[in-house]
């Protein structure tokens, strides 16, 4: 009997394609359906987040109880954190140019995890302000760029951080000692997957590895440790996003090509690469624009190009309005 229902059911499969394309009725795919599936827990997830909000936005009061509420859910899913061991910072070397000197800085954010940097420092004595400036996907990573030199001859120093699998930190290579993947796209996600089977995420290692960089940067006597800010665009912009929600010594930060709804991210992308995302950041109805109001009230500037891979339109909605430039986002 079961052999004949299924005998039956495969010989009418091809009438009822037929039946979908006479009467333009959208195929079904598995893919598609599973998709589907998620993408409404996401919504519903972000609904509920949404509604919070709203009564949040009815005095300055409720703000900060929501904004002290959606940092602490954060720092839950962001995991336990290492304990802080020494860094056992070094200088390898020294760069003189117009205005600035390089120094050339490498430090362990935990025993045996060494993180490479370079830092652009004004000339003249005293403290500097300083920027921490976190790389976008680039196969380089911190190699030497315009923008810290503007900066440090305009009397911001400024420290680049290779990521993990980028720079001097690539993890996966061959026997010649060349890269092993495609980019670091490719690297991250291979690299989130092991993560996430101990309880951790790629993304939480690299916070740690930028909190850390600010440890580095406050323990010297030409810095300001009251005048610290963090910038980055792409992936950069995602390491922002999350190292300030982290680490309350960022007083001014800058996020580009990043910042946008959640949802609307998955709905056109699905999830990217794996630095871009921390587990159960719906579970605990945390959006991208709450990593913004973390900062309250120091400020945060968002910079979103018109055309970019960064949905414009997610940008805008980041925040509770649907106006674009209600929030003070920046277009390319």
């Amino acid at each position: 009997m079961k052999l004949r229902k299924l005998v039956w059911i495969v010989c009418l499969l091809p009438f009822v394609l037929q039946g979908q394309e006479q009467f333009r009725a959208l195929s079904w795919k598995n893919n598609l359906a599973v998709h589907s599936f998620l993408m409404r827990e996401v919504h519903e997830q972000y609904r509920q987040r949404e509604e919070s909000l709203a009564e949040a936005f009815q005095s300055p009061e409720a703000m900060m109880d929501y904004v002290r509420a959606v940092r602490r859910r954060y720092l839950d899913i962001l995991g336990e954190m290492p304990e802080k061991t020494p860094l056992q910072a070094q200088v390898t070397g020294v760069e003189h140019q117009q205005g600035f000197r390089m120094e050339k800085i490498v430090f362990q954010s935990m025993p045996g995890r060494y993180v490479t940097a370079s830092l652009y420092l004004p000339e003249g004595k005293g403290k500097h302000a300083v920027t921490v400036s976190l790389c976008g996907h680039g196969l380089h990573g911190k190699r030497p760029g315009a923008t810290p030199v503007l900066l440090a001859r305009n009397g911001i120093a400024t420290l680049v951080v290779d990521p993990i699998g980028q720079g001097e930190r690539w993890q996966f290579i061959n026997e010649k000692g060349e890269y092993a993947t495609r980019g670091t796209t490719t690297e991250h996600t291979l690299l989130n997957a092991g993560c996430v089977a101990v309880g951790t995420s790629l993304a939480a290692l690299q916070c740690w590895d930028n909190h850390r960089a600010i440890d580095y940067l406050v323990s010297r006597a030409d810095i300001d440790a009251d005048r610290i800010g963090v910038w980055g665009s792409s992936g950069g912009g995602t390491e922002t996003t999350y190292l300030i929600g982290m680490d309350e010594r960022v007083k001014v930060a800058a996020i580009c090509s990043y910042f946008s709804r959640r949802g609307r991210t998955l709905e056109l992308q699905g999830p990217s690469d794996g630095c871009q995302h921390i587990p159960h950041e719906g579970e605990a109805g945390i959006e991208l624009a709450d990593f913004a109001l973390m900062m309250a009230p120091r400020p945060v500037l968002i910079l979103n190009g018109k055309y970019d891979f960064v949905d414009l339109w997610g940008a805008y909605r980041g925040g509770r309005g649907t106006e674009p430039g209600l929030y003070g986002a920046g277009c390319a």
